[in-house]
């Protein structure tokens, strides 16, 4: 059995087509308005006649189905810069008196001391490759503040 995806409106793949966002944040902008196209049609509402009380309503479904604020606000963020777009075009902006969800902050991390960065950097051995190779990790990650990800997705082209 095979699922095929809908086609999406006309006018969300021109306002995808025509965003001036990185591929990865337009990948997550078109999921996004599938979420939000899926609800509609579920709801049994016309896409074109859509309302605030509307963009309204999916806001709050989202919240009743258990999603985060960040995923709210992540899933906001596409319907919110589609209306907008259309906005620009003179069509009504919908989406634009609808809050998005306050987010608590995360608590400032603590950084290592310079005593405790000495203490990391000449535990480690580095007579071998592996601890030589370990230790040039953790100097580059100290010097540079980059993250784990970052040095595990790191290329010789990119130091």
């Amino acid at each position: 059995m095979t699922v095929t995806t809908p086609p999406l409106p006309s006018s969300v793949q021109l306002w995808l087509q025509n965003l001036d966002r990185l591929p990865n944040t337009k990948k997550t902008y078109e999921a996004s308005m599938r979420r939000y196209l899926d609800w509609v049609s579920q709801t049994g509402k016309d896409f074109d006649a859509l309302t605030e009380a509307d963009v309204a309503e999916y806001k709050q479904h989202l919240l009743a189905t258990g999603k985060a604020s960040k995923t709210v606000n992540l899933y906001l963020a596409a319907v919110k810069s589609y209306y907008k777009a259309r906005a620009r075009a003179g069509a009504d902006n919908i989406a634009q008196n609808v809050e998005i969800e306050s987010v608590a902050r995360v608590p400032k991390r603590e950084f290592l001391t310079l005593e405790e960065i000495y203490d990391l950097l000449y535990s480690v051995e580095r007579d071998t490759e592996k601890g030589a190779r370990d230790f040039a990790i953790l100097n580059l990650m100290i010097r540079t503040g980059l993250r784990e990800k970052e040095v595990a997705e790191a290329d010789i082209r990119d130091i």
